[in-house]
């Protein structure tokens, strides 16, 4: 019996080995923790004489596939990565010459059954020390030397706090632990406050100017225009003067100056004949774009062009008028506010509110700025304590008396469990830990703010057929003081100029960026069951890399998307940002079979001419947990011309939105929606949607033509289910049929309009044959105001009912029909609410 065990057990062992020493199948290659770049890389484990084996590192595994692609046209393209930590000494870069073919595309994958993390970061190994019992250090000598430098420490699986004012609350994660900017004097400024938020078409101002002499005036601008991440490089001729009311006359050239705050003298706008007297002149935004606005000047010098800011006068005997854009008499704009620019300080702060700290030579501000729809993080210039002034370093958006903000960065600060601070000067790294063990955890801070990069390149073309499956994703950095807080920039993964590649199975986590940029012309692509969790920026983000690209035809489908958003809140679970005008007809993204919860901004988001997408069968919970005016899905499309997307069969639960008063009162809910079709969003298709308890209302159009809202149901919202917001007086040809509404919260509109036109009968193509039924116990609703009565007699749902709809358990948030359902009558069709989410999602359809 002992002989029989000895040789079964000879057996195992001896199988065992043969495996290992089996080589892949022709032409993968394997990486393992015990693997040598000087080894063949085709063993899943070393041999017995540890003379062959896999390799050590993804850069060496790229060569050889490349080796073995240029001789080999049968080989398997597969890198197969073993168990184990691995901590990048630089992101792994691939381009053309890595590319498979559809037939036999290059994959790098987790073995099978294995844990493999690939970390953009670096262990802190170091020895820790103490004084106090409390607070431990370490010396990094790679900070000292200005070689490295972080804002993020993982412990485990969570990361510390970075030292601030005020404390983290965990209690209260969005509502306390804040800040509030505060009013300070100010000086008046000429060529100082500037015109801003004047993006919109139709956006208007009106001043009053007086001519000394008749003539012919040149006409240039003192501005700063950034429009170049939305496809506009030049905002000439999308704008327009008009004198006294007369024919409009396009204003030229006016080329982007590189940022928002970035102010130049434009070359010459146009000419103006003028006569003696008094004019008035009208900016018009005839097209959209931004532009921020200080003044114009005009000058009956034909040879005179402005230089300083104000700017020298012309030759003698001629005229220079200067006008400050802030001084209009009359103005018209959603979003129009004046600024004050170039001024110091930035905001203010109570006395006492803030104190010195001296040994703290590098504070950023983290703060929601202007109308909290956005954060941003500021380095601090200068606190003047005894003034109650603070100074950043360069501002990127306007501060408001009431944002919120917090001060991070502070060793004086240090002074709760679970914070640390860097000093950078002496590379010390002060923690206080929350267990006496924490030595014992990987303790990691982020190296690199990218993992894997993906680029084609103009000559090469672009990257194709590459598979990533199976990995989990963690440990890189993000960019502070982002130019564009609406997008910011960081990722695990970049595709640049690739075609058709997947991203599969993947898990991303403790990342100081998003899961996966997609940038630029990138067609194809595919982002498959992946968890993307507790990361800094998006799930995923596409852009367009220039003025004539954007991706297209991508796929996002069957991912579980939650707690995003950590450092940048402008984001979404899946975000697609903006693109060329020109582009309006072809992106053809789809998003599809997504759970995406617990987010500050979007669930699913589109920006800036984004059309033609299909965005289905997705479950989003608890959207726009930090900022407002939004939807937990969203639209922002300023183009009426782009084609409409597709919204069908999601489910959009708790859109709940935060904002600030002047007197640092924080108000959430607060002004979001279920579906947000925002900006002049048009042609869109809303079908089949579920929309519960968002906070304003179900849906909401604002500006934009001929979108069918059609077989929804939309449930207890605060002000009404659907609402109709017309600020340009150009909403036409909008149809509102088939839909369900059904409040529990008692009286309230069904149908609500807004704006500064109101209603107006071109609102509306057609609103009918809706059902409609308030559950409350003393049950009662409106049309904007009017009874159901004054509503028909208006011409709107004639073949409407008043019915219980009869939902299978309401109070369960179980929207399904009963098969008597008074609605199937009015040719409402069953939602396949099975099949929404994750539990609808199959691979073999993507």
């Amino acid at each position: 019996m002992h002989v029989l065990k000895w040789i079964s057990l000879a057996c195992v062992v001896t199988l065992a080995m043969l495996i290992a020493a089996l080589p892949a199948a022709s032409g993968g290659v394997f990486v393992a923790k015990n693997g040598n770049d000087a080894w063949s890389g085709t063993l899943a484990q070393p041999n017995a004489a540890n003379s062959d084996g896999p390799l050590a590192t993804l850069i060496r595994a790229r060569d050889a596939i490349r080796e073995i692609k240029a001789t080999d046209a049968d080989a398997q393209l597969t890198v197969t990565v073993r168990a184990g930590t691995y901590h990048l000494a630089e992101p792994l870069m691939l381009t053309s010459e890595d590319s498979g073919t559809a037939q036999r595309p290059v994959r790098w994958q987790a073995h099978p059954g294995e844990e493999v993390i690939l970390s953009g970061g670096r262990p802190i190994t170091s020895e820790w020390r103490t004084a106090d019992g409390k607070i431990y250090t370490t010396q990094l000598p790679e900070v000292a030397d200005g070689n490295w430098y972080f804002r993020l420490v993982r412990v485990g699986e969570d990361w510390a706090v970075r030292a601030r004012y005020p404390n983290y609350d965990p209690e209260n994660p969005y509502t306390g632990g804040w800040l509030f900017v505060k009013p300070f004097a100010e000086a008046e400024a000429r060529f100082g406050k500037v015109v801003e938020g004047i993006h919109g078409v139709g956006d208007m101002m009106q001043w009053r100017v007086r001519v000394p002499a008749s003539g012919d005036y040149n006409v240039f601008h003192y501005y700063a225009a950034h429009n170049e991440p939305w496809g506009i490089v030049d905002m000439g001729g999308r704008t327009t003067f008009s004198v006294d009311e007369g024919e409009p006359v396009v204003l030229q050239s006016l080329p982007d100056t590189g940022s928002f705050n970035s102010f130049k003298w434009s070359p010459k706008n146009a000419t103006l004949r003028l006569e003696k007297g008094e004019h008035t002149i009208r900016w018009t935004n005839i097209k959209g774009g931004g532009i921020n606005y200080d003044a114009f000047v005009l000058c009956d010098d034909p040879e005179w062009t402005p230089e300083g800011a104000p700017p020298k006068g012309p030759a003698v005997g001629r005229h220079m008028i200067v006008v400050d854009a802030e001084s209009f008499v009359q103005s018209k704009g959603e979003e129009l506010s004046v600024a004050v620019r170039g001024r110091k300080p930035d905001f203010g702060f109570a006395p006492g509110e803030l104190k010195e700290w001296p040994r703290s030579k590098q504070i950023e501000m983290h703060v929601f700025p202007a109308q909290s729809w956005v954060n941003s993080i500021e380095p601090i210039a200068d606190l003047d304590i005894e003034n109650g002034t603070g100074t950043l370093v360069g501002r990127i958006m306007e501060l408001r008396v009431g944002n919120r903000y917090f001060l991070e960065n502070i060793f004086e600060e240090l002074d709760t469990p679970g914070e640390w601070y860097l000093d950078r000067e002496t590379g010390v790294l002060h923690y206080w830990p929350t267990e006496p063990d924490f030595a014992e955890k990987a303790i990691v801070a982020p190296v690199h703010d990218r993992i894997i990069h993906i680029r084609g390149g103009a000559g090469a073309g672009p990257v194709r057929n590459i598979e990533i499956a199976g990995f989990t994703f963690m440990d890189t950095s993000y960019t502070p003081h982002t130019g564009n807080p609406y997008g910011p920039p960081d990722a695990a993964i970049w595709i640049e100029y690739g075609r058709d590649c997947l991203i599969e199975n993947c898990r991303f986590t403790r990342l100081g960026g998003s899961a996966l940029n997609l940038v630029g012309d990138v067609r194809g692509n595919r982002f498959l069951g992946n968890t993307v969790e507790y990361v800094g920026q998006n799930g995923v983000y596409m852009y367009g890399g220039g003025a004539s690209t954007c991706p297209m035809e991508n796929t996002v489908a069957g991912c579980h998307i939650h707690h995003i958003g950590l450092i940048y809140k402008s984001v979404g679970g899946v975000h697609i940002g903006p693109r060329n005008p020109a582009l309006a007809q072809q992106p053809g993204n789809l998003i599809a079979h997504n759970l995406i919860t617990d987010v500050p901004r979007y669930g699913i988001g589109m920006l800036m001419n984004q059309g033609n997408n299909v965005v289905e069968f997705n479950e989003i919970r608890r959207s726009n947990l930090e900022t407002n005016d939004t939807g937990g899905i969203a639209t922002c499309v300023r183009n009426r011309e782009a084609a409409g997307n597709v919204f069908r069969f999601n489910l959009v639960m708790d859109s709940i939105g935060l904002q600030t008063t002047t007197e640092g009162e924080i108000l959430t809910p607060f002004f979001t929606w279920g579906i947000y079709l925002d900006d002049d969003s048009s042609h869109a298709q809303v079908y089949g949607n579920i929309c519960v308890r968002n906070y304003r209302g179900g849906v909401v159009i604002h500006r934009g033509q001929k979108n069918v809202i059609e077989n929804n149901i939309f449930v207890d919202s605060n002000l009404a289910e659907a609402e109709f917001m017309d600020w340009g007086g150009q909403m036409v040809g909008n149809v509102f049929r088939r839909n369900i509404c059904y409040r529990v919260k008692g009286a309230g509109d069904m149908i609500r309009f807004t704006g500064p036109f109101g209603w107006t009968d071109q609102v509306l193509a057609e609103c009918d044959r809706n059902l409609y039924w308030n559950a409350a116990d003393e049950p009662s609703f409106t049309f904007g105001g009017k009874s159901l009565e004054q509503w028909r007699e208006m011409g709107y749902d004639e073949h409407t009912v008043v019915a219980d709809p009869m939902f299978r358990a309401p109070e369960n948030d179980d929207y399904t029909l009963d098969a008597k359902s008074p609605a199937f009558e009015l040719g409402f069709q069953a939602i396949p609410v099975a099949r929404i989410g994750l539990n609808g999602y199959d691979r073999s359809e993507y």
